[in-house]
């Protein structure tokens, strides 16, 4: 019902976490590698489920605590999965604490959620330029950089996008791209770094993005990144998302 780079059997007996890690592929970078063998070791050689009789047994089967001691790299697995809890524990009771609380930036979203994922706000447009600008649910409006003006505002933050922020290569350039009236337009009415990008057709470049960097962006499926624009470090070493536990 699972099937992975690597027989059960072998990443059973695997004594080495890295191992261990490539063999169960992309995955491992969204779910906790552990929780990954420990589901497949409770699914493997199952040929049938009874929904709903059979899902509470099994999920407690998979996380029954359980030492490890006969599976090496399975303890390395678990042991680094236990200080990822017990450190996300520290920072949720120290943040409940007001006496502990620093001051915080002016920032969505600080101290609010844990996030091991930073992003950056995009900002989609139709089109811009000194006097108009056209954002993707509407018709063009007259720009507005002299005071702040809610209406503004709202429009800014409806078409806007969260991207990961190892995408933008040259954050010092954000805002760059468009004419000069639209950027200040936006520092009026957005607080820290933002990136504004006019979307031509799909596609999407900006002076942040780098040379070679450029996005694809589809009203149904969103926004992503052109994979020819990926070199393979950077599709190796970056982590989706936090471990789901």
């Amino acid at each position: 019902m699972i099937e992975e780079a690597a027989a059960f059997d072998t990443l059973r007996d695997e004594p080495d976490k890295q191992s261990l890690c490539k063999a169960l592929g992309k995955k491992a970078r969204v779910y906790a590698p552990y929780v990954l063998l420990r589901t497949l070791e409770q699914w493997h050689d199952q040929i049938r489920v009874r929904v709903p009789g059979d899902i509470r047994p099994w999920l407690e089967a998979t996380y029954r605590p359980r030492a490890e001691d006969e599976r090496p790299g399975w303890k390395q697995l678990l042991k680094d999965l236990d200080e990822r809890r017990r450190k996300h524990t520290g920072q949720a009771e120290t943040i409940q604490n007001v006496w502990n609380l620093p001051v915080l930036k002016d920032e969505e979203g600080i101290g609010t959620r844990l996030n091991e994922c930073p992003t950056l706000p995009l900002i989609l447009a139709k089109s811009a330029d000194q006097k108009t600008i056209a954002f993707l649910d509407g018709p063009p409006i007259p720009m507005q950089s002299v005071r702040f003006d809610y209406a503004m505002a709202k429009a800014l933050h409806r078409n806007m996008v969260k991207a990961p922020a190892w995408w933008f290569v040259n954050k010092d350039r954000c805002l760059r791209s468009v004419p000069g009236p639209v950027a200040k337009m936006v520092a009026l009415h957005i607080r820290g770094t933002v990136e504004m990008a006019v979307v031509g057709g799909n596609s999407i470049t900006a002076e942040s993005l780098g040379e070679a960097g450029a996005l694809d962006f589809d009203i149904d499926r969103g926004l992503s990144r052109k994979l020819g624009t990926m070199t393979a470090s950077q599709l190796n070493a970056y982590d989706d998302e936090s471990y789901d536990w």
